[in-house]
C-alpha cells in the first residue's frame, strides 16, 4: 500500500493548454523555423570549410536554384492574390492615412498646367506622344508632397505600412489558399511593429549604401549642365563614373535590403541580421543585383501601360488612379523582396 500510494503522489496532473497559449505557440514555432533557415546559411560556409577544406569552399555556389526574376514576380503576385483580402486592408489603411496626412493627391496642378502650356505652345503632337508625357509628369510628382512636415508624415507612414506588410507576408507566405491561421489587418498592425528600431538602423545603412550613386549623380549633373564636359566623349565618359558608382552601391544594398526582412524575425539584432544577410546573398550578389534593377523598370512599364489609357481618355481621374494604384505597388514591392529572400534560404 504505501508504494501505491508513493506512485499515485507521483502521478502529475495534465496541463491545460489555452488557445491564447496555442497561437502563442504557433506562431514561435513559425518564427524558430524562418530563424533556424537563417542560422544553416550562416552554418553553411564553416561547415564547407570544415569538410572539404578551403580550397573547394570557394567554389561559387549554384545560382541556378535561384528563380529568375519572372518566377518570383508571378509567385509575389500569388501571394497576395491568395490573401487578398489582407492585403488590400492593409492598402486601405495607407491610403487613408496618407490622403489624411500628406495633405491630398500629388500631381494634379501638374498635369493641368503640362495641358496648359502643350495648348498654348501650338505645337504638334501626337497623342502617344502627350500621353507619355503626361504619364512622366504624374509619375514624378506622385512622390512630392505639399511641404517638409507631409514628406516625413508619408515617410512615416509608409514604415509602419511596410512592417505591418512584412509581418503578414511572413505569415501567409507562399501564397496558399487554405490556412490553419487567420490572419487578420489588425494583427499585421499590431504585432508587426516590435522590428522597428532594428529596421529604421538598417535602412539608415542602406542610405549610406546609397551615397555613391547620389554623389555620382551630382557630380555628372554639374559637369554637364555647368559646362565642363562640351564634347560627347567627355559626357560620355561622366556618365560612365555615374553608372560606376550607382554599380557600387547596387552592390552594397543587395545584402543590406534582404537584412531588413530578416531583421524582423524575433530577437533578432540588427548586426546580427546584417551579418545574416551578407552570407546568405554571397556568390550570389550579381544575381541578386538583376532581380533588383528588373523590380524598378517593371514597375515603370507597368506604370505607362495601366496609366497611358487612363491619362488619354480619362484626364481629370489620372491623379486618382495613380494615387489609387501606390498602395498596390507597395505591397508588390515588398511581396517581391520577401520572396527573393525566401528563395535565397536552403530549402
Amino acid at each position: 500500500m504505501p508504494k501505491t500510494k508513493k506512485k499515485s503522489a507521483a502521478v502529475k496532473k495534465p496541463r491545460i493548454v489555452s488557445n491564447k497559449d496555442a497561437d502563442h505557440e504557433t506562431e514561435s514555432i513559425k518564427h524558430q523555423a524562418s530563424l533556424e533557415a537563417v542560422s544553416s546559411a550562416q552554418s553553411e560556409t564553416q561547415s564547407t570549410l570544415r569538410s572539404r577544406g578551403r580550397a573547394e569552399s570557394k567554389r561559387p555556389q549554384d545560382i541556378s536554384k535561384i528563380p529568375n526574376a519572372v518566377a518570383i514576380t508571378k509567385k509575389a503576385w500569388k501571394t497576395i492574390w491568395y490573401q487578398k483580402k489582407l492585403f488590400a486592408g492593409i492598402s486601405a489603411i495607407y491610403l487613408t492615412l496618407a490622403l489624411l496626412l500628406t495633405g491630398g493627391i500629388a500631381g494634379t496642378s501638374e498635369l493641368a498646367q503640362l495641358q496648359d502650356d502643350l495648348k498654348g505652345a501650338n505645337v504638334e503632337t501626337s497623342g502617344l506622344t502627350t500621353g507619355l508625357a503626361m504619364v512622366t509628369v504624374l509619375i514624378v510628382n506622385s512622390g512630392s508632397s505639399s511641404g517638409q512636415v507631409a514628406m516625413a508624415y508619408h515617410s512615416f507612414i509608409l514604415l509602419i505600412v511596410s512592417l505591418a506588410l512584412i509581418w503578414a507576408l511572413r505569415h501567409t507566405y507562399p501564397g496558399k489558399k487554405d490556412r490553419s491561421e487567420k490572419i487578420r489587418v489588425r494583427d499585421s498592425f499590431y504585432k508587426g511593429m516590435y522590428p522597428l528600431v532594428p529596421v529604421l538602423l538598417l535602412i539608415c545603412v542602406v542610405g549610406v549604401q546609397l551615397l555613391p550613386m547620389l554623389l555620382g549623380a551630382i557630380v555628372y549633373s554639374m559637369v554637364v549642365t555647368g559646362g565642363i564636359a562640351t564634347t560627347v566623349f567627355e559626357q560620355v565618359l561622366w556618365a560612365g563614373v555615374f553608372a560606376g558608382l550607382s554599380l557600387l552601391s547596387l552592390y552594397m544594398i543587395s545584402a543590406s535590403v534582404i537584412s531588413i526582412y530578416i531583421a524582423g524575425l524575433p530577437d533578432m539584432p540588427p548586426m546580427r541580421a546584417f551579418r545574416s544577410a551578407q552570407k546568405l546573398v554571397k556568390y550570389n550578389r550579381w544575381s541578386i543585383m538583376r532581380k533588383l534593377l528588373f523590380l524598378p523598370l517593371l514597375i515603370l512599364v507597368s506604370l505607362i501601360i495601366v496609366m497611358l489609357p487612363i491619362v488619354l481618355v480619362a484626364t481629370p481621374i489620372a491623379p486618382i488612379m495613380l494615387f489609387l494604384i501606390s498602395a498596390v505597388v507597395v505591397a508588390f514591392v515588398h511581396s517581391y523582396l520577401y520572396t527573393l529572400y525566401r528563395e535565397l534560404l536552403p530549402a
